[in-house]
């Protein structure tokens, strides 16, 4: 469940923040988000796997440090949640 909630998490805080920036950012913004979605569907298809797991906490990482429109509270949480996620 933790899992869900943490790429509920990150996901709300694409779709508040990437935007906003210059083109560069915005660009840099949009392709880690991508990056991110198609890791998170990736793993939630096939939740036992450790390697995609891994592959998305490292995407969520990415993404928290590429999008500077996420705040720093927003990346604290989101920081906290991806230290709690366990690839088994």
């Amino acid at each position: 469940m933790k899992k869900l909630i943490f790429a509920v998490l990150i996901s709300s805080f694409v779709l508040n923040g990437c935007k906003k920036e210059e083109t560069v950012s915005v660009n840099n913004c949009e392709a880690s988000s991508k990056q991110f979605t198609d890791a998170a569907n990736a793993w939630i298809s096939d939740f036992n796997n450790k390697t995609k797991c891994q592959a998305y906490i490292d995407a969520a990482k990415k993404l928290i440090n590429t999008c500077p429109t996420i705040s720093a509270a927003d990346k604290k949480a989101a920081n906290d949640a991806i230290n709690q996620t366990k690839c088994n």
